[in-house]
């Protein structure tokens, strides 16, 4: 059979592709400079325009916030016949974080917690006085302005899909590059378009980028669906580049020799440790990435634990109360201040949430000490590239013994064997949690008491960031969100001497992947999390946990990834997937966003730090026959094998950056199993979701 000819007067479209790809680079970069530089200027034109603009919150009854919701129920991928009445209009900024009722009686219910959606406040917001210079869509916009300023770059940008009508104007005029720039090009485009043609536009004299910049309606945003995965892959990897490029790193140059970096030392007297280094080997010798750390006298190498343990955290409280106070109780469960935002525009809304901690203060700092001793244990298989607390490179091991006379412990399996072998109980699970990274809202309200005085009570503001999923409804199109969790493999080790210890495993922001302390407010969100799954072993947990710490932090080191690699390599979901993955097989984590090309940096390290342990083991047999065996700390069988295990759990695991229709059902099962409470979800976005997710799942 012949292949098929293309027509003589048809040449293949090479050279000719190319120019015109160049030129639509330009010209989109050229109206893209255009249009943040008209929605910077509107933002300042309304600035000036109501420089006394104040705003005051009013309380809203029960009745109002029925009708609030009720006017604003627009079902999915249907439109409004009618526009919400302006009292409400203020509500569209968050309308992905509605409530259910349902939760808002169980909070009320069971922990005796007044809680109120994000837009239900923006609804609550009156301006003060006049606003004859400030139309109702510029008050947005300075409400808009107002929340980023607050959240600041980090979180403003990820909270930007919820705040509807607002992201087009403020993202630009925030200055917030990035993933606040991929999201907001898709947002414009089809308005850009439209305008460019529009001569009565032209006429009246207004930009594209103005037009944009103030006109874009909540519907083009709810139509987009907020930022996706793969829009913040992109994003990571690009940044990744520049990053790597500002640097001076060539890419091809070898990594710094580990004999040039500063030694790490610190005393009691001592800030040193304040400094936090940002290299991820380094935070794991360190331990921890509080900016305030143990000091090296507390922490001998050995470390004795019948002997030091206790020392240790006698000496942090003494130092964490010599900077607090003496107020600082080490049994007492902390309880949040919240901080007010002191925002005109903002009244009566804060930052933190007054929610006690679970455990007390001095359980908080046994977590902390548990971490950085497992954390420190784990350097044993990457001692030629980590330098200890003396300086050296290669590093001597880190050794722990439970008591004087005992054997020397050199991995972090091997002291969670030690603690279970000493009367122990350890538990392993790996879970998610939807998360705010760190941030918590909440309104301060003053009521009268049955006495009739003013009284404070705080309403809470539950929050989540949902991004596209790459999943989309199987008749409208329109795009499936998912709530971004945290992702983790919780230890809990309760006995004699580690009466209460909680620590988390996972890849964090700042870098670096190992063990945090595993504290948590009082709270539902923090107690009862969507996904939990038991692990059977977690001495062998405790091993890959090792393995996998070196194999990332290696290579975030050694590649100067920006942020140690968080973001490219994977995330918190990345890192307590592989260890499920290699425990069992499966993983329900959702998502997972590690970006291949880096990923697969983290399966060679793997792969190497297998052959380096099965021919360190062969050299230790071979010395062992002629009676020369000096290496005690050779690695044993099992480290060769879940090096291996670890390496074929990286390479299988699934990718959420883009779903395939191969994977659409196991990707909407973990949505469904890590996203989504089986019971009372809070937001009502959650509710809506799970009946689409439940029939993608059923597909075959």
């Amino acid at each position: 059979m012949q292949p098929p000819r293309l027509p003589s007067n048809v040449a293949l479209p090479t050279i000719s592709l190319a120019i015109v790809g160049g030129m639509v680079l330009l010209v989109s970069a050229y109206v893209l400079l255009r249009w943040m530089h008209a929605a910077r200027a509107k933002l300042r034109e309304i600035k000036e325009n109501a420089p006394s603009l104040l705003m005051k919150r009013v309380r809203l009854s029960d009745g109002e916030r029925r009708t609030m919701r009720s006017s604003l129920q627009i079902p999915r991928g249907g439109t409004a016949s009618t526009p919400p009445a302006p009292t409400y209009r203020y509500l569209q900024l968050a309308h992905s974080l509605d409530l259910t009722e349902s939760y808002v009686k169980k909070m009320r219910r069971e922990h005796g917690l007044e809680v109120m959606s994000l837009g239900e406040y923006l609804s609550s917001l009156r301006p003060a006085g006049p606003t004859k210079s400030a139309s109702l869509k510029d008050v947005e916009m300075l409400i808009g302005a107002a929340l980023l300023r607050t959240l600041g770059p980090s979180v403003g940008t990820a909270l930007l899909p919820v705040l509807g009508v607002l992201p087009t104007a403020l993202k630009a005029a925030a200055g917030i590059g990035g993933v606040a720039v991929a999201a907001t090009a898709v947002g414009t485009a089809g308005h850009a378009a439209a305008d460019a043609n529009d001569s009565e536009t032209t006429a009246k004299g207004k930009s594209i980028g103005e037009r944009v910049a103030v006109d874009t309606p909540a519907a083009v945003i709810r139509a987009v669906g907020g930022l996706s995965i793969l829009q913040i892959a992109g994003a990571a990897d690009l940044a990744s580049a520049v990053a790597r490029v500002r640097s001076g790193w060539d890419g091809y140059s070898a990594p710094e020799d580990c004999q040039e970096q500063a030694p790490m030392k610190g005393t009691a007297d001592s800030d040193s440790f304040s400094d936090v280094p940002t290299d991820p080997l380094k935070i794991m010798r360190r331990g921890e990435t509080s900016p305030s750390t143990f000091p090296s006298e507390l922490l001998p190498n050995p470390f004795i634990l019948s002997k030091h343990w206790k020392a240790a955290i006698d000496g942090m409280v003494d130092i964490t109360r010599s900077k607090i106070g003496e107020n600082y109780d080490p049994e007492e469960h902390s309880i949040p201040i919240p901080a007010p935002l002191r925002d005109a525009l903002l009244p009566d809304l804060h930052l933190g949430c007054p929610v006690r901690c679970l455990q007390t203060n001095r359980e908080v700092l046994e977590n902390r000490l548990l971490c950085i001793l497992l954390n420190k244990l784990a350097t044993i298989d990457i001692l030629d590239e980590v330098v200890d607390e003396e300086g050296s490179c290669p590093a001597n091991p880190f050794v722990v013994k439970i008591d004087e006379g005992a054997s020397p412990i050199h991995r972090p399996d091997a002291l969670i064997q030690a603690l279970m072998e000493c009367g122990h109980q350890v538990e392993a699970t790996v879970t998610t949690r939807i998360t705010t990274f760190g941030l918590r809202l909440c309104v301060k309200d003053k009521v009268e008491n049955s006495e009739g005085e003013k009284e404070v009570k705080w309403i809470h503001i539950p929050i989540g960031f949902d991004l596209r999923s790459g999943l989309q409804h199987p008749i409208s199109g329109r795009n499936i969100s998912a709530f971004i969790t945290h992702g983790a493999v919780d230890l809990s080790v309760k006995g004699s001497l580690l009466k209460n210890v909680a620590l988390q495993y996972y890849h964090n922001q700042d870098g670096f992947d190992g063990w945090s302390s595993g504290h948590y407010p009082e709270a539902d969100w923090a107690e009862r999390p969507p996904y939990s799954r038991k692990l059977c072993d977690p001495i062998r947990m405790a091993r890959l946990a090792g393995l996998l710490s070196c194999c990332e932090n290696s290579v975030g080191s050694k590649l100067r990834l920006p942020l140690g690699g968080y973001g490219l390599t994977g995330c918190c979901t990345d890192s307590a997937a592989a260890i499920e993955f290699a425990l069992t097989g499966s993983t329900g984590v959702y998502p997972l966003l590690g970006i291949g090309s880096y990923k697969s940096h983290v399966v060679r390290r793997a792969d190497e730090l297998r052959k380096v342990s099965e021919r360190r083991r062969l050299a230790k047999a071979k010395k062992s026959t002629q009676g020369t065996d000096d290496d005690v700390i050779s690695p044993p069988s099992e480290v060769v094998e879940d090096a291996e295990a670890l390496r074929l759990a990286l390479k299988d695991l699934p990718n959420d950056i883009h779903p395939l229709p191969s994977t659409n059902s196991s990707t909407a099962k973990r949505i469904l199993s890590s996203c989504v409470p089986a019971k009372d979800p809070a937001f009502q976005l959650m509710v809506d979701e799970r009946r689409i997710l439940e029939g993608i799942a059923s597909e075959s």
